[in-house]
């Protein structure tokens, strides 16, 4: 075997090893799944979002599907909320 032959081989063999088992990933993913009825309570909306004259601050809702909303006063040039 010449060395050209060997230098080949050790390329190609990490390379197919990386395409199979990307293959082999893609493959076992999950199949998405319908939004089912319990999903529905999960889901929340944003509404009322809007941003103070002095643009320091901004206020928004956030309700759910069931249950009371939320208020969010949150400072744009920080963490405070």
């Amino acid at each position: 075997m010449t060395a050209a032959c060997t230098t080949r081989r050790v390329i190609l063999l990490p390379a197919l090893v990386l395409v199979m088992g990307s293959l082999m990933l893609q493959a076992q993913s999950p199949a998405p799944r319908a939004i089912a009825i319990d999903d529905y309570a999960k889901i929340k909306c944003i509404t009322g979002a809007g941003i103070s004259n002095d643009g320091k601050w901004m206020h928004y809702s956030v309700t759910p599907n069931d249950g009371d909303g939320i208020l969010f006063v949150k400072a744009l040039d920080g963490d405070k909320v």
